[in-house]
């Protein structure tokens, strides 16, 4: 899903590190060409993202037995255009 809205991505200032069974990698998620939205929700927006990430994998018998993967979902959506924080704060402090 992800390749298919940002099909120009690439992964940039990748690091890699682990220690016993759990392995990291952390990245910036960057997409100069248009989001598709492709099967979700959204409409397509045309704006690029650069989003910072970090996947997290413990590792079993040369396996991944568990992952985790977080990203700061709310920065890539006001990059879309599909949120705006500033809107959000002036709307939060208006409550």
């Amino acid at each position: 899903m992800w390749t298919e809205a940002y099909p120009d991505n690439q992964l940039k200032e990748v690091t890699l590190f682990g220690e016993g069974e759990l392995v990291c990698f952390q990245a910036r998620f960057v997409d100069t060409g248009i989001f598709h939205a492709a099967g979700m929700e959204m409409p397509p927006t045309g704006k690029p993202i650069d989003a910072p990430f970090v996947f997290i994998a413990e590792v079993g018998n040369g396996k991944v037995t568990r992952a985790w993967h977080y990203y700061d979902r709310l920065l890539a959506f006001e990059q879309e255009g599909i949120v705006s924080l500033e809107t959000m704060f002036a709307e939060l402090q208006a409550a």
